[in-house]
């Protein structure tokens, strides 16, 4: 009798100690799963706000130039020629440029599809949403410019949007330099290497394709 109560005992300990560390196992896994969604999380959010500075350098090359005012304000098509060639686009990964005087009014807009290595018209869905969203125009801080994403129902587009100033980042503003990039399979190449990580873009506003 003492030894089968003993062995009972003992399978009772036994029992509790593999529910014990079966939970601090699983505790210790979850709290592993946490800490790594949260740096991935982290290095996708830094991946995504470096390719905006990025894009917002190069919008800096053009809002921030005597010439772009001189443009802007006298319509010079040598700018167009010499600036805003397919090789400027294609270098630049750019999909659309938009430059508009201070009335909102667009002097230059166009896009570039890069299969076809062609500048086109600029989409009506983005002077729509333009018009939509003055905000996008307004820049009280002239030495900031609006970046993000925007929803097109054609794609989604990352952009910056920057004051024109002059060569020596001086004001008043003469209007607004519009960059965008679509969020295509490069770009999501791009952030894929940069995060290390596999990633995919899903639309809220849209359906979940099929797995």
């Amino acid at each position: 009798k003492s030894t089968l109560a003993v062995l009972l005992i003992l399978s009772g300990l036994i029992g509790i100690l593999y529910a014990v560390s079966s939970n601090i196992l699983l505790q210790g896994y979850a709290e592993i799963e946490k800490r790594n969604s949260i740096e991935h999380t982290e290095r996708v959010a830094e991946a995504y706000t470096q390719y905006l500075e990025k894009l917002k350098a190069t919008n800096l090359s053009w809002s921030v130039w005597d010439d772009t005012i001189d443009f802007i304000e006298h319509s010079n098509a040598n700018y167009v020629e010499e600036n805003l060639s397919n090789e400027t686009y294609a270098k630049n990964h750019i999909s659309v440029i938009v430059m508009l005087d201070l009335s909102g009014k667009i002097v230059y807009g166009k896009s570039y599809d890069r299969q076809q290595d062609k500048i086109l018209d600029l989409p009506q869905s983005l002077k729509d949403y333009i018009k939509a969203n003055p905000a996008i125009l307004n820049h009280p801080n002239l030495h900031k410019c609006h970046e993000g994403l925007i929803l097109l129902p054609e794609n989604q587009l990352l952009f910056t949007s920057c004051p024109i100033l002059t060569s020596q980042e001086k004001g008043p503003s003469h209007g607004t330099v519009i960059l965008g990039t679509n969020l295509d399979q490069i770009v999501v190449e791009e952030l894929r290497k940069t995060t290390r990580s596999e990633l995919n873009f899903y639309r809220l506003d849209r359906s979940l394709p099929n797995s």
